[in-house]
């Protein structure tokens, strides 16, 4: 947080002796009282580390997305009455791998949306079953802006990335290339408990790509609940299939959003 401060601070001089040749600054910078630039022109932060140590209105993402889970969630469809109630499965394995499993209520196969990682991205295919597959794809993704490990409270955070989309079979003209922008707020620390799931250290945080969400996540769960203005679902079983390790938040949980809402228009 120190870093953006820094860096709007810096930005902000340099605006304001827009006019001059150049800005010369005899001594220390500092903000609050702490040197973050020393008599030489060098950066040293709070004097050991540029992060500052967590705190109350702070938290570190790879807490609370979390790889080696598989998540149960129950759906509604708040705009299509034929896909009102259904189950959604996400499975988050350790070595990268993504599985997402849509089924009726009654256990009947509805979609599946897998995900296997490469180098420098993932392959996906897609249907209403593992054996019924109706679309591959390539996906490369080049990160043009990450998130920070440390989070803090009442902040935004964006998240940039260029994706290049090769459909393998071609049957629809899928093929293209874009920069990804997203934006996450961080709200604040809440309990959660919704007669199936109960924690006490989730975040509510509001993301947005395309359409923006709320979503509660908690410590060593992931997202439990995810709300727009289309659906809403909320986890009703937890289960750890492997040590916890951290993932990438966001990425495959939007995916298995599209993957959902592709599903929807399959008749």
């Amino acid at each position: 947080m120190k870093t953006v401060v820094l860096a709007s601070t810096i930005a902000a001089l340099f605006s304001v002796t827009a006019n001059a040749a150049s800005l010369d600054v005899h001594g220390e910078i500092k903000v609050n009282g702490n040197v973050v630039i020393d008599n030489e022109g060098n950066f040293v932060g709070n004097g050991s580390d540029v992060t500052p140590p967590p705190s109350a209105d702070s938290i570190n993402f790879s807490d609370y997305f979390v790889s080696g889970i598989k998540q149960t969630f129950e759906a509604n469809s708040l705009w299509r009455s034929d896909w009102s109630k259904e189950t959604h499965i996400l499975t988050f394995y350790n070595n990268g791998q993504f599985q997402f499993d849509v089924l009726s209520l009654a256990g009947e196969y509805l979609w599946y949306h897998k995900e296997i990682p490469t180098e420098d991205g993932y392959t996906s295919e897609s249907g209403p079953s593992e054996d019924e597959i109706l679309g591959r794809r390539i996906v490369k993704v080049d990160s043009l802006l990450e998130l920070p490990e440390t989070a803090y409270i009442n902040s935004v955070y964006g998240k940039i990335q260029k994706v290049e989309n090769y459909d393998q079979q071609v049957r629809d003209g899928y093929n293209h290339m874009y920069t990804s922008h997203a934006s996450f707020a961080l709200l604040g620390k809440l309990s959660f408990d919704n007669g199936y799931v109960q924690s006490d250290d989730c975040i509510a945080i509001t993301y947005q790509e395309e359409l923006p969400e709320y979503q509660v996540v908690c410590k060593d769960m992931g997202v439990v609940e995810v709300s727009r203005y289309d659906f809403n679902k909320t986890m009703t079983e937890f289960e750890v299939i492997d040590a916890l390790q951290t993932a990438q938040p966001h990425t495959t949980v939007q995916a298995a959003t599209l993957a959902a809402q592709r599903a929807q228009t399959q008749d």
